[in-house]
């Protein structure tokens, strides 16, 4: 199957969703995710991210990781601590965020979870949020292909679960060194009606 035609199943999925409500919103995410790898363990990394919401015709917001900073302990374990700057139409948000990374992997199949503790301080007040994320993701190296299915679930929690997010899609090896992610994205808040569904693509580059 094509690149282009999995891009365009996936967009007419995403618009669908969000049509079968007017509550819903529907949007794009692109984003670009560098590692620049120091020794074996050590590495550096940077995050941009760009996301345009169909609903309203306007950009919802952006991502910038300038640095982060991570160290792979063993094969199954890693740290990674990173600072992000928020975007939003109306006010910025400074975010430190620090993530622990369990991985297993069996042949082609791969568990993988990860714990992230975050800070949120938006520009617009004094107050800033602890709270922590839980992601849990799946993944399968199908063989003699480019292709990886991919599922992540990720829960936002503080004094019970704030949000819920799924990831679902492929990677798509290009190089050794280069590849794509196309995936499905969905939020939902506990209590309220609405959800936004997203097209995400992004780029990950290993150096």
């Amino acid at each position: 199957m094509s690149l282009m035609r999995i891009f365009c199943i996936l967009l007419l999925a995403v618009l669908h969703s969000g049509v079968a409500s007017a509550q819903h919103r529907v949007g794009v995410q692109g984003a670009v995710i560098t590692k620049f790898k120091l020794t074996d363990k050590l590495f550096l990394n940077q995050y941009g991210e760009y996301c345009h919401d169909f609903t309203n015709g306007k950009m919802n917001y952006w991502i910038a990781k300038p640095l982060g900073v991570g160290y792979d302990f063993t094969k199954w374990f890693t740290v990674d601590f990173g600072y992000y700057y928020f975007q939003f139409q109306d006010s910025g948000m400074h975010r430190p965020e620090l993530s622990l990374i369990f991985t297993y992997r069996e042949n082609n199949l791969q568990f993988q979870y990860q714990k992230r503790l975050v800070m949120d301080k938006n520009t617009n007040s004094t107050y800033h949020d602890w709270y922590h994320r839980s992601h849990y993701t799946i993944s399968y190296d199908i063989p003699d292909t480019r292709f990886t299915p991919v599922a992540t679930f990720e829960f936002y929690l503080k004094n019970g679960i704030k949000q819920c997010r799924f990831h679902g899609g492929t990677h798509i090896t290009l190089t050794d060194k280069s590849r794509l992610s196309l995936q499905l994205f969905n939020v939902l808040v506990p209590g309220k009606p609405s959800q936004e569904f997203y097209l995400y693509t992004g780029y990950i580059l290993t150096i």
